[in-house]
């Protein structure tokens, strides 16, 4: 969930499955745990897992599709399960693993309609522009569940997606609460109150 919902806040246009099917010559090792679609054409507990990371493209394919990724902002202090830096130096390749505050990728300071983004840990939003701009944010927290507040430049016309559920609202302040770990949240913009 956490990985397929940062890679679409990052802006991706496209993720692949491996392996989607499980493939034959595994079929006699009785450890193995893989595919989406099991030898005989079932479908595996794995995919329901996968159903869920790509609810969001299932629903809002088409906006994520043709909208234009601007970057993201960065909210809030990461938040894992990681030692202090004196033990992480110990271990072997240590510059792998992630500490917080992400490096790579388009990393903006603003985006319309948003003033400003507080949350309770690492929050990553996914700026996009399309015909209505929209966030997604992700906890980037593989522990933690995080509230976060996203606050206007002025009251906004909002529909907000978690998951298949969604809320339309008039607001200039947002309030997400108990976003799970890895989970996100849709915001799309619709215009100003008038």
């Amino acid at each position: 969930l956490l990985q397929v919902n940062v890679l679409i806040a990052l802006g991706a246009k496209g993720l692949e499955i491996f392996p989607y099917y499980f493939p034959a010559c595994w079929a006699d090792d009785p450890n193995v745990e893989a595919g989406l679609v099991d030898v005989d054409g079932n479908l595996t507990d794995l995919w329901h897992y996968y159903y869920r990371a790509f609810r969001p493209l299932l629903i809002h394919g088409e906006f994520f599709g043709s909208a234009k990724y601007k970057g993201y902002l960065l909210s809030g202090k990461y938040c894992g399960l990681l030692p202090d830096e004196g033990a992480l130096s110990t271990v072997l390749w240590n510059d792998c693993i992630y500490r917080g505050d992400l490096k790579s990728g388009i990393r903006i300071e603003h985006f319309s309609p948003l003033l400003r983004v507080e949350s309770t840990t690492e929050l990553i939003v996914g700026c996009f522009e399309g015909e209505c701009p929209g966030v997604f944010a992700v906890n980037n927290s593989i522990t933690n569940m995080l509230n976060a507040t996203f606050y206007l430049e002025c009251p906004q016309h909002v529909e907000i997606w978690r998951g298949y559920r969604h809320e339309s609202k008039i607001s200039d302040i947002l309030c997400i609460d108990a976003l799970e770990a890895g989970d996100a949240v849709f915001i799309l913009f619709k215009g100003k109150e008038v």
